[in-house]
C-alpha cells in the first residue's frame, strides 16, 4: 500500500482506521480488505497538474515563508491543499491572490518584497524607514505599495549619509574603532553596543573591524561632561557615608535631580555643589520645620496640621527624605486664626516690591 499510493506507514493506518476498513493479522503482518482499500484510497492515485500548485519549498523561495508559518497561514485562510506522493501542495491561485503579488498594474510603486529582493534591507527595516521618512504609500487590496520616486530618493540620501560621504573624510578620520573607544572613554565593549543601540548610532564594518561615527560617540559622552567651574566632587561612597544613604538611594537621587557627573575610568563622581544644594546643606533650615515639629510646637494633631497645610498652601521643601514646611507662614496662619481673622492663602499673598 505504501508503494502503490506513495504514502507513509502512519497514513496507511490512519486512513484505514478512519474509513473502518476490515483487517486481519497474521503473525507480524496486517492485511486490509483490498476492495475497500481501492475505493477509499482511489483519490490518492489521481494525477494532478502540479503547474497549478505550490509545494512548501517553492512558497519559501517566492514569499520567504517558513514551513511552520505556511501551515498556520494555509489553515487560517482555508487554502486548498492536496497530498501527492507524500508531499503537500497548496493552491497556487489562492496563495498568489492572498499575497497580492501575482501582478501589479501600477509600475510607479514598489512592493516590500521587491525592495528586499533587490537590496540589503530587511522587511522590518523597509517598514521602519517608510514610517519615519514619511514616504508616499498606498494600499491595494491590503498590499502596501511604496512610491518608487520617494523610495529611490531616500536610498540616495541613505547612501550619501551612510556610505558615500563618511568614508571620503580622511582627515580627521570620522570613525572610532571599538579599541579606540575603550581606550579613550574607559568603557566595556558591551557598553559601547548598548550606547549605540540606545542613541541610534550606526555601526559600520570597515575591513574586518566594527567602527562607530566619532560625532555620535563624542556627543554622547560630552553631554555628561560637567561645566569647567565645577571643581569639587563626591564619589558614591562619600555620599553614602555623609548622608547615610545606600548605593541604590544614591543612584536614584543623582538621576532624579540630574546631578552633573564625570568619569575617572569607569568610576562616576558627582558635583559636590549640586549634591549639597539638593540636600539643603547650603540653605538655612531654621525657618522650615517637619510636621512632627509643628505638632509639638502648637499642640496640634497630625490631621489638624495637614489640614492647614493643604488648605492654605503652606510652602514646603524637601530636606533629604523629609518634607519641611515654612514656619513663618504656618505661624502667621495660626496667629490670625486665633485673632478671628480669616488667613489668606500663601500663594495669594501680595509680593514684596523690594
Amino acid at each position: 500500500m505504501m508503494e502503490k499510493f506513495k504514502i507513509s506507514k502512519r497514513t496507511v493506518f490512519r486512513r484505514c482506521e478512519q474509513f473502518g476498513i476490515p483487517q486481519i493479522i497474521e503473525g507480524r503482518r496486517t492485511f486490509w480488505k483490498k476492495t475497500d482499500v481501492d475505493v477509499h484510497f482511489a483519490e490518492l492515485l489521481v494525477q494532478y497538474d502540479l503547474k497549478d500548485w505550490y509545494n512548501a519549498q517553492q512558497i519559501e523561495d517566492i514569499y520567504g515563508m517558513k514551513c511552520a508559518a505556511l501551515k498556520k497561514y494555509a489553515l487560517r485562510h482555508n487554502v486548498p491543499r492536496i497530498q501527492f506522493q507524500n508531499i503537500t501542495y497548496y493552491s497556487k491561485s489562492h496563495i498568489d491572490n492572498l499575497k497580492r503579488l501575482a501582478k501589479i498594474s501600477d509600475g510607479n510603486y514598489y512592493t516590500i518584497q521587491d525592495i528586499v529582493k533587490s537590496s540589503s534591507f530587511s522587511t522590518s527595516q523597509v517598514r521602519y524607514y517608510v514610517k519615519n521618512e514619511k514616504l508616499s504609500v498606498k494600499r491595494v487590496n491590503g498590499l502596501l505599495l511604496i512610491l518608487k520616486a520617494d523610495w529611490d530618493a531616500f536610498v540616495k540620501r541613505y547612501q550619501a549619509s551612510h556610505l558615500s560621504e563618511a568614508p571620503k573624510q580622511q582627515e580627521p578620520n570620522p570613525f572610532y574603532t571599538i579599541d579606540e573607544i575603550i581606550e579613550k572613554y574607559k568603557v566595556k565593549e558591551t557598553t559601547i553596543y548598548r550606547i549605540a543601540k540606545a542613541q541610534n548610532i550606526d555601526v559600520f564594518t570597515i575591513g574586518d573591524k566594527k567602527c562607530f561615527p566619532k560625532t555620535g560617540i563624542d556627543n554622547y559622552f560630552i553631554k555628561d561632561n560637567p561645566t569647567p567651574e565645577l571643581t569639587e566632587w563626591y564619589s558614591s561612597e562619600e555620599i553614602q557615608l555623609k548622608y547615610n544613604m545606600t548605593y541604590k538611594q544614591v543612584t536614584t537621587f543623582v538621576c532624579k535631580h540630574h546631578i552633573p557627573r564625570k568619569y575617572v575610568g569607569t568610576k562616576p563622581y558627582y558635583s559636590k555643589l549640586h549634591v549639597d544644594k539638593e540636600k539643603n546643606i547650603l540653605q538655612p533650615e531654621d525657618d522650615f520645620k517637619t510636621v512632627e515639629e509643628l505638632m509639638s510646637m502648637y499642640q496640634m494633631t497630625v490631621h489638624q496640621v495637614r489640614e492647614v497645610i493643604r488648605f492654605y498652601h503652606v510652602p514646603k521643601k524637601r530636606c533629604g527624605k523629609f518634607i519641611k514646611l515654612s514656619l513663618h507662614d504656618f505661624n502667621r496662619i495660626i496667629e490670625e486664626r486665633r485673632q478671628g481673622i480669616v488667613p489668606a492663602k500663601c500663594d495669594e499673598l501680595p509680593t514684596d516690591p523690594s
